[in-house]
């Protein structure tokens, strides 16, 4: 693998094209007849429109044929030779974001190899050496994260590194970059946190790249599934209420694979569904679920308990409820089992409040915020119409008893 770590000092790189010589006019000439060689009839006009753009110095125009050129997907497979030939010696006179689509698209051809590494390491120097505009530091991230995919999974520290210190501090402290800067960084930290085995830092990215998606954007079965596992696995993760959000954008690439099991899954977790969890996990006999068997059993009985909690407090009003009715709606043994599974509730910040040994009673103070199901809306829409009868009444009554409660 291509070692990167000491500082990717790449002055001394022998990758073709790499080094910012003076191109001749019989150079560009060469170029442009080999690459109308390489080319299918349709799209023979670029390299035409390439020479004259380059001769009248028209750099902007130039600029923004070549990120044309480079989204063709026939024409891609040429990127690695032009970069190499042409492209690679216009870095002062072509745009940071043309230079760095490019560079880009010419590393994604090469795959992950030592070429691709290459490019991108010559290309984040240059950047890195050029006066930090804002557009600088925008493809700064860009070829960073893409430089940081292609070194993963073999070298995570070297990747890590360049995502903490080349792109973190753009993403922090720059304001206005674009979404897709900000949507390629969370992508490379979910790349990232796949190849460490890391479900929180996983779920946590993911729910990033969900932040800054276009409306019309198309997620892979795979990444969906992926993020539903990270989800249910990360022991950071009791609430459910952000992701089932995001059902519109991610139920159809899981229906693809055969992977909408996951969904309800999830589901069923949100709302404490043991009997349906149980069904879900025993027919689906997910291999990385399986291994994790006992905390998914810990995390749905921490659910279980929210939904029961929730419904004491939201449905009832009732915040004090004794321990021995909450373990029988838990179907537990005792008030003992039910005391231990609220002091974990406590610690992971699922619920808030204080047990009373004495009177084998807990007070709750919060509920973390729930994504409820419809049944649930049902129900608390009946618990307020209820509360709004009693203030009715009580509004009633005040009016009538108004007058003699003012003279005693």
């Amino acid at each position: 693998m291509h070692n990167c770590r000491d500082k990717y000092n790449i002055s001394d790189t022998t990758h073709p094209g790499l080094n910012l010589t003076m191109l001749t006019q019989a150079k560009v000439d060469a170029v442009v007849d080999e690459l109308a060689k390489k080319l299918p009839a349709d799209l023979v006009h670029y390299p035409q429109d390439m020479k004259r753009l380059y001769d009248g110095k028209l750099w902007h125009e130039l600029s923004r044929l070549l990120i044309q050129f480079a989204n063709e997907p026939v024409a891609r497979v040429t990127l690695p030779w032009l970069f190499a030939s042409f492209i690679g010696d216009l870095f002062l006179n072509l745009s940071p974001e043309a230079y760095c689509h490019v560079a880009i698209a010419a590393a994604s051809v090469y795959g992950s190899s030592n070429d691709a590494i290459s490019i991108l390491q010559d290309t984040l120097t240059r950047f890195r050496n050029t006066k930090q505009t804002g557009n600088v530091k925008a493809v700064i991230v860009l070829t960073g994260c893409a430089l940081a995919d292609q070194l993963l999974p073999a070298d995570i520290k070297a990747a890590r590194d360049i995502l903490q210190k080349e792109c973190k501090p753009i993403i922090d402290n720059m304001m206005g970059l674009d979404n897709k800067v900000h949507k390629a960084y969370y992508r490379s930290l979910v790349n990232l946190a796949k190849a460490k085995g890391d479900f929180e830092g996983f779920y946590d990215a993911a729910m990033s790249v969900l932040s800054f998606i276009d409306a019309d954007e198309q997620l892979s079965a795979d990444w969906c599934h992926d993020l539903i596992v990270s989800a249910l696995l990360s022991r950071k993760v009791y609430s459910f209420a952000k992701l089932l959000n995001y059902q519109s954008v991610i139920l159809e690439p899981l229906g693809k694979q055969g992977y909408n099991w996951l969904w309800d899954l999830i589901e069923a977790f949100n709302c404490g569904d043991v009997e349906k969890a149980g069904i879900l996990l025993a027919k689906n006999q997910h291999a990385v679920l399986l291994q994790h068997g006992k905390h998914l059993q810990e995390k749905l009985s921490l659910m279980a308990l929210a939904v029961s909690v929730f419904e004491f407090v939201a449905l009832r009003g009732n915040r004090d409820i004794p321990l021995d009715e909450l373990a029988g709606k838990l179907n537990f043994k005792n008030a003992g089992e039910a005391e231990r599974l609220l002091l974990k509730a406590f610690a992971y910040d699922i619920l808030s409040g204080k047990i009373d040994g004495l009177n084998n009673r807990v007070h709750i103070s919060n509920v973390q915020p729930r994504h409820l199901s419809m049944d649930q809306i049902a129900e608390l829409q009946t618990s307020f119409e209820a509360w709004r009868d009693q203030i009715d009444q009580m509004i009633v009554y005040v009016r009538e008893n108004a007058p003699a409660t003012v003279a005693l």
